[in-house]
């Protein structure tokens, strides 16, 4: 097992993995776009009480976003 400084990179105990996947697709009229983004995160062997929900035991997280604005 790594101890050393360095082992906990991710912040979710040392030794443990976490994947992602992201999609963002985007529309835009002239000046004006929206976006949306959803997101997955997918934690493997996380140290109880650090990885996330409300006690630190779930091995996922999904998030959704949208976004509108003006390009200039």
């Amino acid at each position: 097992m790594d101890t050393s400084a360095n082992a906990d990179f991710l912040g979710y105990g040392p030794g443990s993995r976490a994947t992602s996947f992201t999609i963002t697709p985007a529309y835009k009229v002239n000046l004006f776009f929206v976006r949306a983004e959803f997101s997955t995160v997918i934690v493997e062997g996380a140290r109880l009480g650090l990885a996330f929900g409300p006690a630190g035991t779930g091995s996922s997280q999904t998030r959704v976003l949208v976004e509108t604005g003006v390009e200039f």
